[in-house]
């Protein structure tokens, strides 16, 4: 049962104060050691001078522990960032509607511990249906607008009784059309996808020899996700 899932673990930590990309997407069996510090300051303007490639991204996403939720992002306005989230949102789900009844989308400061120059702004976009229910998710960098999680429905149709049918494979089918995309940014050399219908390993290789592995996994029946697991910067 997808309804209000996002959203209880998402209420749930941003009440006790963890770290949201990890717990709210991926439900991670281990803890940020320490636990982390979540900010809220409205009123603080941010500008990032130091430039992250996508693997740091990617890295600084897995390991942050103090998050400040913004009211502007650095690069990308909140229009922007909404258009590229719709357009990431239409090529991994293409099933889903355009016309939901509410999106979201908010900037945040990510940090890795209280070092503040190891931090990045990211944006969140979230799907909610006409009955107020989590229907996706899409979270991009501030700097390039590129991929970084996401999470919404397995690939399906609907049959002659308006019942969801689930494709035979639709996890593998994520798992290669999201390989696809890495494949197009720019310092990704390679994106090989290891696993089964049950969770995939898309590995990342790039151009400096930094590595990435990406968890495809469902959250429920019809429902997956997308989070970077684990980076290797070299």
């Amino acid at each position: 049962m997808k309804k209000h899932i996002f959203c209880v673990l998402l209420a749930a930590v941003l009440a006790f104060g963890l770290f949201m990309p990890e717990l709210a997407l991926e439900t991670y069996e281990r803890r940020l050691e320490g636990g982390s510090v979540e900010i809220q300051n409205n009123d603080i303007s941010l500008s990032i001078g130091q430039d992250y490639d996508y693997f740091e991204s990617l890295y600084l996403f897995t390991e942050c522990s103090i998050q400040l939720e913004l009211t502007e992002g650095n690069r990308m306005t909140g229009d922007q960032a909404a258009e590229k989230c719709k357009e990431l949102r239409k090529r991994f789900f293409p099933n889903e509607s355009e016309s939901l009844a509410h999106m979201s989308v908010r900037p945040y400061l990510l940090a890795k511990g209280n070092d503040m120059a190891s931090s990045a702004i990211y944006w969140m976009a979230c799907w909610y249906d006409e009955n107020g229910d989590f229907d996706g998710t899409v979270w991009i960098d501030d700097e390039k607008g590129l991929l970084i999680s996401c999470g919404g429905r397995l690939r399906h149709e609907m049959d002659n009784d308006n019942e969801m049918v689930v494709y035979a494979s639709p996890l593998k089918d994520a798992a290669v059309l999201i390989s696809t995309y890495y494949l197009e940014v720019k310092g990704v050399e390679n994106a090989a996808i290891s696993g089964d219908d049950d969770e995939y390993i898309i590995s990342l290789m790039g151009e400096s020899s930094d590595k990435c592995f990406i968890r495809v996994f469902r959250q429920s029946d019809d429902m997956f996700y997308v989070v970077p697991h684990r980076v290797y910067l070299e």
